[in-house]
């Protein structure tokens, strides 16, 4: 044996004696195996490896549906030769899957195939493709090339879409389309359903001229898509079309259009439908549900299949509420996460699996969380520490006729009743709030009972009910007060209100729209006014009385024209853009708002405000007001933290104190003690030359003296949609790998993570709960708090537009059955899915968040 046989033959014995010291689960990582496959004939019915990469035997010829679903673990996989047909979601949720060669044999892609493959950058697809399913590539929002094999005789790749050969049907555009703009070729008369499904970058869109419909799903989730430009040839517009595209704004249906199913504009919360009077078009826009409560339902609730508005289909959820009538859980999707709900109020069949029950309401069941990577089921209870209702607890449950509500419950949570079959709901004795949209949509509810000890009750809690329905027609006695004291409907018609006596709140919404109304008079006992009560009351211009006021919560008067805006002594807390005149008609000098206190109320804001969504919601106290009066004692340094404040109430403009009174005719005078600006935003038109304080005339007697500028403690930073990640933690090390993406927002975001160590206990508990028998070993805990930059208001949820977080795996948890899990409203725990990634040499976790709340990262 030579020199050279010997050094190579050590070598190798080097590398096989190394090979077999290394761990088993690192050798097994690296390569599937060939009992990784199972298969029927020559097809590969599922793939069980746990490995990085995975080469598919010669011998099949078909991968099945959902051969490779969900394996996270996946980075590679080579499709060999002989593979013929790839299947409905055959790698949907391959999460770590980085490029695909479709080998020249393969003839057919199915549905979905690759969906939900968010690290895929690049597919190679061969010559004797012939048949291309729907949303093949959805959700794969880092696919940004792929390379058609020139020899295709059915398909061509053009800029970013995939067309039929003639480019008469678009295909796909690929999520990693970089253009924001995309016209149309003339050419195309067919639009395959979720074609541009999850585009992130599309912002415009010009539909073909030879386009007839629009298909399912065809642009849902473009959550930049702002301008859609329909043809007179488009007619029909499917299910889920333009769904979830948030900042989808006003756009022209032509009169052409006969068909648009009820959800195409689903969660498109600033659409506005322009169309010609009489058409199909207007007809549907006057009858869309634009509410509020329509928006936070669609955001908050997952329906199961059959339910209102869902259809299923790419985007919605094959989660079917059954209910049998034999069992006492029910299984269903809250927050975007998997729960199977006990009813532990009494032994009352809902639906779901659950099996069996003892004595606490605990359960076993086959839904119940089992290990790994994908979230199973945990279960929840309706009844949360005997005290509350949980949010969502029955929702959509038709067959639920009659409830009796257990005597120790005090809280009744968010749409913990909406859309159930309830006829009458007696409240007993006890209960002190009535959460958002609780019996919401309950469309046979005819009767309520509500007792003195309710001092809350969130908005449209009742809407869409035939008792509420009822209340709002009732001209005889149009003021309903229930509760303590609290004015939760209006019927009637007149121009001048006087609210009566004994009413100590007047809920949300309950004059919103009222455009006859003029005039208002609060008695002495009202101490609210509640979220959007006279909203859109575009003719009120006078309110009176109110004396007693401690707080006016958000867009309480947004869009009156009131002609001065006064705010009581007794006032303590104002809401966000409790005041909005952005959209009346008032003059510079006119726009101005009294303080009759020493002192300047502070800022509150509702839960309205702290839904991701809703940024518009998030504005200023005092929108549009340029001139503030306040009592001559008032210094810059006590608007600080008060609706006067720059950063907190978001003022902009000058205030003031009365020097001399106008009467007899005579104008009055102002005093200008201090500007709530940036001194490089004032401007000759800044100060006006008269104001209007109670209809009468005033001139600010020092417009020329220099005066104190107050302005942010922050620098201002336009909106760029952005999420800034902030870590303060002892157990997560490599924090620069700490990252947050958020798509669809206009404004920034600032992401802080957190150590809850005195947590511990709580989730431990919850556990115990939500897994009988479970027990943690090891846990970490942190909270996840998301803040809008530009008001640093907590935002509590994400909605539909899960923030994607990457993060450090956390010191003292095994990577091996990691779980994570968060609480939700009501404390109770909500699983979550996960997978491993690397980023710049770090073990990372990257999940998806829906709720910024506690979360727990434990084995």
């Amino acid at each position: 044996m030579n020199k050279k046989s010997k050094i190579l033959l050590g070598v190798l014995l080097f590398v096989a004696i190394a090979a077999l010291r290394l761990p088993m689960s690192q050798v097994e990582a690296e390569s599937s195996s060939a009992s990784d496959f199972q298969m029927k004939g020559d097809t590969l019915v599922k793939y069980t490896g746990t490995a990085s990469a995975a080469s598919i035997p010669v011998s099949v010829k078909h991968i099945g549906k959902e051969a490779f679903s969900g394996h996270a673990e996946l980075k590679k996989v080579e499709i060999p030769g002989y593979v013929e047909s790839i299947d409905y979601n055959a790698f949907s949720g391959c999460s770590s899957l980085e490029n695909v060669v479709i080998p020249d044999t393969v003839t057919a892609i199915g549905n979905g195939a690759f969906s939900g493959c968010s690290s895929l950058k690049i597919v190679t697809i061969g010559k004797k493709l012939d048949t291309l399913g729907n949303g093949v590539f959805a959700d794969c929002a880092a696919l940004s090339e792929i390379k058609l094999s020139k020899n295709n005789t059915d398909f061509v790749y053009d800029s970013g879409v995939i067309y039929s050969k003639d480019k008469t049907i678009v295909y796909a555009m690929i999520p990693g389309y970089a253009q924001g703009a995309y016209k149309m070729p003339s050419t195309v008369k067919e639009i395959k359903s979720n074609a541009f499904w999850g585009c992130m970058n599309l912002e415009k869109v010009e539909i073909g001229s030879n386009v007839k419909k629009i298909p399912d799903y065809a642009f849902a989730n473009c959550q930049k898509l702002g301008k859609v430009l329909f043809p007179y040839s488009v007619t029909t517009i499917g299910i889920g079309a333009f769904s979830d595209c948030i900042n989808l704004g006003s756009i022209e249906i032509p009169l052409s259009v006969s068909s648009i199913h009820e959800t195409a504009f689903e969660g498109c919360p600033k659409l506005v439908i322009i169309a010609p009077e009489g058409s199909y078009a207007a007809e549907y826009e006057s009858k869309r549900d634009k509410s509020q409560v329509a928006q936070s339902e669609y955001q908050e609730v997952t329906k199961a299949s059959g339910e209102s508005g869902s259809e299923g289909g790419q985007g919605g959820t094959d989660n079917a509420d059954a209910d049998t009538g034999t069992t006492l859980g029910q299984s269903r999707i809250v927050g975007g996460n998997a729960v199977v709900f006990i009813d532990n109020s009494r032994s009352k069949v809902l639906s779901g699996n659950v099996q069996t029950e003892d004595k606490q309401g605990s359960t076993a069941s086959s839904e119940v969380m089992g290990g790994g990577q994908t979230a199973g089921a945990y279960s929840k209870y309706t009844i949360v520490n005997d005290k509350k209702i949980a949010a969502q607890a029955y929702y959509g449950n038709t067959a639920l006729t009659e409830y009796e509500i257990p005597e120790t419950v005090e809280e009744i949570g968010d749409f913990a009743f909406a859309r159930t079959g309830l006829t009458i709901v007696t409240i007993p004795d006890g209960v002190i709030t009535i959460g958002y949209g609780a019996f919401y949509h309950a469309d046979d509810l005819a009767s309520v009972s509500i007792p003195d000890t309710v001092t809350t009750i969130e908005p449209s809690a009742f809407d869409k009910t035939k008792w509420m329905e009822n209340c709002l027609v009732n001209r005889r006695n149009p003021f309903t007060v229930v509760g303590d004291g609290i004015l939760i409907a209006y019927g009637g018609v007149g121009d001048k209100v006087e609210v009566p006596e004994g009413v100590k709140q007047i809920g949300a919404e309950v004059f919103k729209g009222h455009t006859e109304i003029t005039v208002v008079t609060l008695p002495s006992t009202c101490t609210v006014v509640g979220e959007d009560a006279f909203a859109g009351c575009n003719k009120l211009t006078s309110i009176s009385g109110g004396d007693n006021l401690k707080e006016i919560k958000d867009r309480a008067f947004s869009g009156c024209p009131i002609s001065t805006i006064k705010i009581p002594s007794s006032v303590e807390k104002i809401g966000l853009k409790a005041y909005d005149i952005t959209g009346t008609t008032k003059e510079g000098g006119s726009k101005v708002a009294v303080f009759l206190g020493k002192s300047i109320p502070g800022v509150s804001y509702e839960k309205t405000a702290t839904r991701l969504i809703n940024e518009e919601d998030r504005g200023s106290v005092l929108k549009g007001v340029n001139v503030a009066i306040v009592n001559d004692s008032v210094t810059p340094e006590n608007v600080r933290g008060t609706a006067l404040d720059y950063d907190t109430g978001g003022f902009r403009g000058l205030v003031c104190s009365v020097e001399q009174a106008a009467e007899d005719g005579k104008q009055g005078r102002l005093r200008l003690k201090f500007i709530v600006m940036r001194e490089e935003d004032v401007n000759d038109n800044t100060i006006p030359s008269q104001v209007t304080v109670y209809g009468k005339s005033y001139k600010i007697s020092n417009p020329r003296e220099v005066v104190e500028y107050v302005s942010g403690s922050k620098a201002e930073v336009l909106g760029q949609g952005m999420v800034s990640v902030e870590v303060d933690s002892a157990t997560l090390s490599g924090t620069l790998a700490a990252t947050a993406q958020l798509s669809g927002i206009n404004e920034n975001y600032v992401l802080k993570i957190s150590d809850n160590a005195g947590a511990g206990s709580t989730i431990s508990a919850a556990y115990k709960k939500a897994v009988p028998g479970g027990k943690i070993v090891s846990l970490q805990v942190y909270d996840f708090t998301l803040y809008d930059a530009k008001t640093m208001i907590p935002i509590s949820k994400a909605g539909k537009q899960q923030m994607t977080v990457t993060i450090p795996k956390p010191m003292g948890v095994a990577q091996d059955a990691l779980q994570i899990a968060c609480l939700d409203e009501d404390g109770q725990l909500e699983k979550i899915d996960f997978h491993l990634v690397t980023v710049d040499g770090v073990s990372c976790i990257q999940f998806n968040v829906q709720r910024f709340t506690t979360y727990a990262f434990f084995n």
